[in-house]
């Protein structure tokens, strides 16, 4: 979160107005590393074979919030899931806390600070990096020293693999923050999926990518005689402001955006993408 401005560091960290789109995105965050987690077992299992169930496997989260899906995951890939040891780079200090009690025996170590910023000397089996790409201001740098990319793929064993999970083009957050990323003031988070092909590409990393849809349900959204409370803070989440300071004519052009996607009780799509040492 370093490199966001001061405005969405409060919004995300402090910003009480917003409690109530925040629980429900805890909520719909469960349903949606149900389905990563579906997705990420199977690749696993189908990369690894027997050696995935060797006794030391390492793995690196990369901002991991509360833990709660690297949890999850853990307990989904192995039966004995204290043979696996994690790390963190937490780009939620504030969530630093956390950790001990979620994570348990299988916390390794904690490095605070940005990735983009911390030298680690270690090689992982797995990588993980659900959602917080956005967070590293060197995703796409041309110095192969910096490029968040190229170090995430340098951190891999021999035979390991990353997971990377960002929003595609068509998701409802990329769809507001590029069309608006003047408005709003935030520009790095508005990078998806199909801009991370092309510097892979351009570094000629392997990958190969799946798709994920998040389920929103659309009763929590929005009521028949306008927009609920719920709605309200759901639109000012994705715009950074509070909902009286937004403009009228945005409000209009983003409900209507999200009432067109919430229908298929849909609202984010991202892409699954898996890179190679």
């Amino acid at each position: 979160m370093e490199n966001y401005p001061k405005q969405y560091r409060e919004l995300y960290t402090e910003g009480r107005w917003f409690s109530s789109v925040h629980d429900f995105f805890e909520r719909n965050t469960i349903a949606n590393t149900k389905i990563y987690k579906d997705k990420i077992v199977s690749k696993l299992e189908e990369h690894f074979g027997k050696e995935f169930y060797r006794k030391e496997f390492t793995m690196l989260d990369i901002g991991g919030g509360n833990g709660k899906r690297s949890e999850f995951i853990l307990k989904s890939i192995r039966e004995q899931p204290n043979k696996i040891k994690i790390d963190y780079n937490d780009i939620s200090k504030y969530q630093y806390k956390k950790y001990q009690s979620v994570l348990s025996e299988n916390l390794n170590e904690i490095f605070l600070g940005d990735f983009d910023a911390i030298d680690i000397n270690k090689m992982y089996d797995f990588i993980l990096c659900i959602h917080t790409l956005y967070g590293c201001i060197n995703w796409n740098s041309d110095d192969t020293d910096k490029n968040s990319l190229l170090k995430i793929r340098r951190l891999l064993a021999p035979n390991g693999t990353a997971c990377i999970i960002i929003r595609d083009k068509n998701n409802i957050s990329h769809f507001i923050q590029n069309r608006f990323k003047d408005y709003i003031g935030i520009v790095d988070s508005t990078i998806c999926a199909e801009e991370i092909f092309r510097v892979l590409q351009k570094f000629h990393i392997p990958y190969n990518f799946d798709e994920a849809h998040s389920v929103t349900p659309q009763e929590e959204l929005f009521e028949n005689s306008g927009l609920s409370k719920l709605s309200e803070n759901f639109i000012s989440f994705f715009m950074h402001k509070k909902f009286d300071d937004i403009k009228p004519e945005y409000i209009e052009i983003i409900t209507t955006e999200i009432k067109k996607r919430s229908h298929k009780f849909e609202i984010d799509s991202s892409k699954i993408i898996w890179i190679y040492p």
